[in-house]
């Protein structure tokens, strides 16, 4: 759950710093935090596992490729048709906070010293990755939390007084 709050909270730091620059409005903002937990959608397979979804459909089935690329532009997509109007918006708020999400993800410490295959469909390559932090280590959430609050401190004294 800690991976999961860490996502949000940057993305809403992320777009907070960019409406400094041009005005971004609170439920864009919003778009992308909810864009941000779109990679973790595969985690659905810790309820169903793949199996109860292969036999359901009857095709074979893995939810593991939401967590790339590919996957997050599907979920995009699929976001931005239920709303009624501006598809293009909300689109681009989903997709941005999704990507922030496989950023994030993409330079966590893996066994093996190397990403996941989140850049798929453009590339199976399974780059090096930093090792900066584990998913499960409280401390990312404290600097999330940091950062966050950081960023709105300046955001409601610096950037709105002026």
């Amino acid at each position: 759950m800690a991976d999961l709050l860490t996502h949000v909270l940057l993305a809403y730091a992320g777009c907070t710093v960019a409406s400094w620059y041009r005005p971004i409005p609170a439920h864009w903002i919003a778009a992308a935090m909810i864009g941000s937990i779109l990679p973790d959608l595969n985690r659905v397979t810790l309820i169903v596992s793949n199996g109860t979804l292969e036999t359901l459909l009857g095709i074979p089935f893995d939810l593991d490729a939401l967590s790339t690329l590919g996957g997050a532009i599907i979920l995009a997509g699929i976001g931005s048709m239920v709303v009624a109007n501006q598809h293009r918006r909300m689109f681009a708020a989903l997709f941005a906070g999704a990507l922030s999400h496989l950023f994030i993800d993409g330079v966590k410490a893996y066994a093996d010293g190397a990403a996941g295959m989140w850049l798929y469909p453009v590339s199976w390559a399974r780059h090096p990755t930093p090792s900066l932090y584990v998913s499960s280590d409280p401390a990312v959430l404290t600097a999330a939390v940091l950062i966050t609050v950081t960023v709105v401190t300046i955001d409601r004294y610096a950037i709105q007084t002026t």
